[in-house]
């Protein structure tokens, strides 16, 4: 429950977060961290306002991102915790829900879920800092491609269909909608 928790800030700034030599440093704003009360593991959530739901699926594949590097950027925010829980809080005309999408093996034996998360583990954090270091370099030199991407999840494929499709970033690109 949420009420187990104390808000430890919004909006909260982390970086610069160096992951490799020669690559620009990964710096933003987590939109709330929350503190555990009695076992002080931290709780990322993060507001999403898209139709479409995110899926764990989409973190599994490597297509979102953005919450396990605010899981693994919170860790390193003083006083150094753990971040155990990570989780969007989905509002929409549709809906409103609150989605756990990304867990630590220890948050996930405290608390009952409805959903098959992402285990944040080592090897998962591994392979985490590894494409996190590859997206801005494949960048720099030209080799980033999101083709066929849109594939791996039914929503992905909709959201491609409604964005930008004049540069080869158009998963990414949320500006110039209506451009050719």
């Amino acid at each position: 429950l949420l009420t187990d928790y104390e808000v430890e800030g919004t909006e909260l700034p982390f970086g610069p977060i160096q992951l490799k030599e020669g690559t620009p440093p990964l710096t933003g704003f987590i939109d709330l961290l929350l503190r555990h009360r009695s076992n002080h593991h931290r709780l990322i959530v993060d507001y999403k306002t898209r139709e479409s739901s995110l899926m764990p699926g989409e973190i599994r594949n490597w297509i979102h991102l953005q919450l396990p590097l605010y899981m693994l950027a919170a860790s390193k925010i003083p006083p150094e915790i753990p971040c155990g829980i990570g989780q969007i809080w989905q509002i929409s005309a549709k809906t409103t829900q609150l989605k756990t999408l990304v867990i630590t093996p220890e948050a996930k034996s405290q608390i009952k879920l409805k959903e098959r998360p992402v285990e944040f583990d080592s090897a998962f954090i591994a392979q985490l800092l590894n494409r996190l270091s590859w997206i801005p370099s494949a960048i720099q030199t030209g080799r980033f491609n999101t083709e066929g991407i849109e594939e791996l999840i039914p929503q992905e494929k909709q959201r491609a269909q409604n964005t930008c499709k004049s540069c080869d970033f158009h998963l990414g690109c949320r500006f110039g909608k209506t451009a050719q």
